[in-house]
C-alpha cells in the first residue's frame, strides 16, 4: 500500500492499494507525528501465523527493546510468588486479536498496528495514533525451524536464525 500526501496539510493521509482497487483517507491530530527511537538493537520475531489462504499473525509476539507488536487480549496472565498463576483483566483499549504496539507491560501505550516497514537497519510502525521509526536495528531474527543455522539462543533457550527481508515484507503485507 502507497502512502501519498495531498495538499498543504501534513496530518492528512491517503492511502491507495497498488491495484487500484482501494482507497482510504484519514487525519492524524497535531500530536499524532513520526516520534524517532534510536538504537533499538535486534528485532525478535516469535509471531505464530496461519498460512492457510492468506498469511495471518494469529498470536506470539516481536520484540525489540521495551517494546512488543502483540494481539491485544484483556485479559493477562499473570504470576505472583503467593498466588501462583493467574488471570487479571485490564481495559478494552481495542477488540480482542487487534495487532498493537505497546512498551511491554504497559498497557495504556497500546496502539493498533496499520502497517510495519523494514530496511536492513530500520523499522517503521505505523499506528492508529501516528508512527514511530526504529532506528539502529542491529539483526531481525526469528524462531529457527528444522535445518536452519542457529545465530543466536535466547535466555529462555529458544533457537534463532536470520529473518530475511523477503521473509519480512511477506509476512507485514498481510496486516
Amino acid at each position: 500500500m502507497a502512502s501519498i500526501t495531498f495538499g498543504s496539510d501534513p496530518d492528512t493521509y491517503f492511502n491507495i492499494d497498488t491495484n487500484g482497487v482501494h482507497i482510504s483517507s484519514g487525519s492524524f491530530e497535531n500530536n499524532r507525528r513520526m516520534r524517532e527511537i534510536n538504537q533499538t538493537g535486534t528485532v525478535h520475531n516469535f509471531f505464530k501465523v496461519n498460512q492457510a489462504g492468506k498469511m495471518k499473525i494469529v498470536g506470539g509476539c516481536m520484540d525489540f527493546g521495551p517494546y512488543t507488536v502483540v494481539s491485544f487480549e484483556n485479559k493477562i496472565h499473570c504470576y505472583s510468588e503467593g498466588s501462583g498463576f493467574y488471570h487479571s483483566e485490564i481495559p478494552k483499549y481495542y477488540p480482542n486479536a487487534t495487532l498493537v504496539i505497546r512498551e511491554s507491560g504497559k498497557y495504556d501505550t497500546s496502539e493498533k498496528v496499520i502497517s510495519i516497514t523494514t530496511t536492513n537497519n530500520s523499522m517503521t510502525v505505523i499506528t492508529d495514533k501516528g508512527g514511530i521509526l526504529f532506528n539502529g536495528v542491529t539483526d531481525f531474527i526469528r524462531e529457527k525451524e528444522d535445518g536452519e543455522q542457529i545465530i543466536h539462543k535466547t535466555i529462555l533457550g529458544t533457537k534463532m536464525t536470520t529473518w530475511t527481508q523477503s521473509e519480512r515484507d511477506y509476512l507485514f503485507a498481510s496486516i
